[in-house]
């Protein structure tokens, strides 16, 4: 109960930034369909971190979506200390590995620790919209995982074309 009470604060308090939710539940994992990038790492401690993206190319005024899926592969509970308040981000990164998409976020620094039990999988989705004008047409990397950015303990980064 006390999991359920956790998961409803923290849906609602993601949802009223605007653009993230999570959503936890088990999750199969197909393969990638067309127009995906999916990449994945398992932690020291049985956190396995998957980032599903799509589109890999966007055009002008197009989305990109961004599924962070975190299972607890081990037998004890993992948990996660943010350091700067944020539990899950994301960022859109140039080769060289500046940021340059989203605009940094502040996060309450109240947010439960997340905990993740045995056999546990939580799902973050995300999304980001390319105005065009934002940043200039080119190759980039997308990570996502823990922290505001995404990068304090992530999934290894997909490549992105925006055209």
């Amino acid at each position: 109960m006390a999991r359920l009470i956790f998961i409803l604060v923290v849906t609602l308090w993601i949802g009223a930034l605007g653009c993230y939710t999570q959503i936890a539940h088990h999750a199969d994992s197909p393969d990638a369909e067309q127009g995906d990038a999916v990449s994945q790492v398992t932690r020291d401690d049985g956190l396995k971190l998957d980032l599903r993206v799509e589109p890999v190319i966007l055009e002008r005024e197009e989305t990109l979506y961004l599924e962070l899926t975190l299972t607890n592969t081990s037998s004890e509970t993992v948990i996660r200390r943010p350091s700067n308040g944020c539990i899950y981000g994301f960022s859109i990164l140039t080769p060289e590995g500046i940021r340059v998409a989203p605009k940094p976020r502040e996060c309450a620094t109240i947010e439960p620790i997340p905990g993740f039990k045995p056999g546990e999988v939580v799902v973050v989705r995300m999304k980001w919209r390319w105005s065009g004008h934002s940043i200039p047409p080119g190759k980039y990397f997308v990570r996502a995982g823990f922290g505001e950015d995404g990068m304090t303990e992530s999934a290894p980064p997909v490549q992105i074309e925006l055209r």
